[in-house]
């Protein structure tokens, strides 16, 4: 399988974009800052765009899979509409590209830091890997 990461470079997507080498799959991690990305593997490709540009990232996620976010806020507290923006031009990017699954994971640390009541659930998803799949779309394009 050959996957788009967006976010490649947040602890949760070096995760994933690790498991999915370890996995045999062929991997594009689409970042801000190429150079951030230390990780060098066979399979692993780096392209520099933005997450919030459609044109950009349609062309890059052409011949795709599947397409994996794994932003997140860099600071929990700071009011930013990027994770909005990015999920609206990676879901309008995904129907010209021919991309149709699309999986956006959030750590669980994240979600444990802003106190929500939910906190007992996430200690249980600390155990099994530290990030929960918040959402999980499959595209039909008819």
């Amino acid at each position: 399988m050959k996957l788009f990461v967006i976010g490649a470079t947040g602890r949760t997507g070096e995760e994933i974009v690790q498991q999915a080498l370890a996995r045999g799959h062929h991997v594009t991690a689409f970042v801000r800052s190429p150079e951030a990305v230390t990780l060098r593997h066979e399979r692993l490709g780096v392209l520099e765009g933005n997450v919030t540009d459609e044109e950009q990232l349609s062309e890059a996620m052409q011949n795709h899979d599947a397409v994996v976010s794994a932003l997140g806020p860099r600071r929990v507290f700071k009011p930013s509409s990027l994770l909005h923006d990015s999920a609206l031009a990676t879901i309008h990017a995904m129907q010209p590209s021919g991309v149709r699954i699309g999986l956006s994971v959030l750590s669980c640390e994240i979600i444990c830091a802003i106190r929500l009541p939910w906190k007992k659930s996430c200690n249980i998803a600390v155990s099994i890997g530290r990030s929960l799949v918040l959402r999980v779309s499959h595209r039909n394009n008819t």
